[in-house]
């Protein structure tokens, strides 16, 4: 870990390595440790569309709806959100884990928010259905 809190799982979550994240958390790596680049292991995949590591990591029992007071998006799901890439799917698998459209904070304010400010039409509509 660095004088910032960064870890390897979120190194290797950030940059889509799921081989890497499986075995980090086999080996006992905290998927829920926050830092003030990253947020969570779950923050950083969902901040890198890495739809993969998004979906072992709420399996393996990542909270879909953590809050991370220091990081600029506070929740996962408004991480994804604020990608101008694509990240529907990433953004399903974290709704499908049971975050929460609603929870505010952060720049952006909102999950909805944020895919509005950065131009997502798909991603705006996935967050009104829900």
């Amino acid at each position: 870990m660095n004088k910032r809190g960064v870890t390897p799982i979120h190194l290797a979550a950030n940059n889509n390595r799921i081989d890497v994240v499986e075995q980090l958390v086999d080996a006992g790596a905290s998927t829920t440790r926050s830092c003030t680049d990253y947020g969570t292991p779950l923050m950083a995949a969902a901040m890198s569309r890495s739809f993969r590591v998004v979906e072992y990591l709420l399996r393996k029992g990542a909270d879909a709806n953590a809050v991370c007071a220091d990081f600029v998006f506070r929740t996962a799901l408004q991480a994804a959100a604020s990608q101008r890439r694509r990240n529907g799917s990433t953004i399903r698998a974290l709704i499908n884990g049971h975050a929460d459209v609603n929870l505010t904070g952060g720049y952006y304010g909102s999950a909805l928010c944020a895919a509005v400010v950065n131009n997502k039409q798909t991603v705006e509509q996935l967050l009104k259905t829900e």
